[in-house]
């Protein structure tokens, strides 16, 4: 079994993250993060910059809203379904969301609501075709409506959202944050592969994401949120067995880990000081027991739990430099007077030296224009001279 050291376990996981450095410009830089990622979770928080949004600035600078709004609607290059979450998928990889659609026929909720509202239902999609793309908006809800399970939803929303799980809609575009449903023919390229995996390939397909997004897993992060576990691990098998991926010993830690094999190539270097501002729903750290395991980060979002019992702050940012977590953020964009509120910002010693120091300085000045403010207002920041660095670097 081949053994490497915790610091190039780590370096190897930022770089297939797509932290390690800018990946692209543009739209073309989005959509090849997304075709690498293989999803970005759509988050509807909005304290801060919307977390799809968030994550794709992570790796693309320049990132603006227009670049997915338009792969997305006009483009087609980018779809709405299910990654672990409600996400933003690369259309190339459509045909791996259909036994998931299959899926979803088969929950009993989506055949409650569909069987309750089933004329509703065949209204619904009528309106559509004969209209063209709709959202829950251009449908009123009932005088006698109570509101109950779904999220209180009235009706057609229900019935728009289970269509959209079954596959027999899809999301066209959102407005104002809001989705658009649409029949797949009109939003599916015709070029798009439609051939359904079978139950080996699919497996396949999500080892190898995995492998290709994380660095190194191990059983527990390749079975993660996984219906069919057998078949996951039969997938590894196979690929361990022919090459594509092999079991990694990672110095400091009990589990047997997996990685491609080109992985491997991935040298140890000296870290750079790449600064990383990431979004609770960032892909690197959505998992927060593998961020303990691995990079020693013990880290909650709290924007649910009350206000007397949060540890840190409502809407936390972890901070990342070169391949260590370094600090944590609060932070909340006012956005009338264009100021990027820093309630709570703390760093760790070995992140309060000139040069790092700096450097995260920077990086947070970069990130409040991101959110559209032009100064920022810092509360509270450990150590006291972050807060000075800050409220230089923004008089823009």
């Amino acid at each position: 079994m081949t053994k490497i050291p915790l610091s190039q376990a780590k370096q190897t996981i930022i770089k297939c993250q797509l932290l390690d450095k800018p990946s692209g410009k543009g739209k073309a830089g989005a959509l090849k993060a997304l075709e690498h990622l293989g999803y970005v979770q759509i988050d509807t928080i909005s304290v801060i910059e919307r977390a799809h949004h968030h994550v794709f600035w992570s790796r693309c600078p320049d990132h603006k809203k227009e670049h997915l709004n338009e792969l997305q609607a006009k483009d087609r290059k980018v779809f709405e379904y299910w990654g672990h979450a409600a996400s933003f998928l690369p259309m190339s990889d459509f045909r791996y969301s259909i036994p998931v659609m299959e899926a979803h026929r088969q929950r009993d909720d989506v055949k409650t609501v569909l069987g309750t509202y089933k004329e509703l239902s065949v209204q619904v999609l009528d309106r559509i075709r004969r209209e063209g793309a709709l959202s829950s908006s251009d449908f009123e809800t009932p005088v006698d409506f109570e509101r109950g399970p779904w999220w209180g939803w009235k009706p057609a929303k229900q019935v728009l959202e289970a269509l959209f799980w079954t596959g027999e809609l899809m999301v066209s575009h959102r407005k104002n944050f809001q989705r658009y449903y649409d029949f797949p023919e009109r939003v599916i390229p015709s070029s798009t592969n439609l051939e359904k995996p079978d139950e080996g390939e699919f497996a396949k397909f999500k080892v190898r994401a995995v492998l290709r997004t994380l660095g190194f897993a191990n059983i527990q992060d390749i079975c993660w949120m996984r219906r069919n576990k057998i078949a996951m691990k039969k997938a590894l098998q196979e690929m361990t067995e022919n090459g594509e991926a092999v079991e990694v010993e990672i110095e400091g830690l009990d589990d047997t880990y997996y990685c491609l094999t080109n992985n491997l190539s991935v040298n140890e270097e000296k870290s750079n000081l790449n600064c990383n501002i990431l979004s609770p729903f960032d892909n690197a750290v959505i998992r927060r027991d593998r961020l303990g395991k691995i990079f020693g980060l013990e880290y909650s979002l709290e924007c649910y739990v009350p206000p007397n019992k949060r540890k840190f702050g409502y809407f936390t940012l972890p901070i990342l430099l070169g391949a260590d977590f370094v600090g944590l953020l609060d932070a909340k964009a006012e956005r009338k007077s264009k100021t990027m509120l820093v309630q709570k910002i703390m760093l760790d010693k070995k992140a309060t030296l000139s040069k790092p120091l700096d450097t995260i300085a920077k990086k947070l000045a970069d990130f409040a224009k991101f959110n559209g403010c032009e100064k920022i207002s810092v509360l509270q920041a450990e150590p006291q001279i972050l807060k000075q660095k800050l409220e230089k670097l923004t008089n823009y």
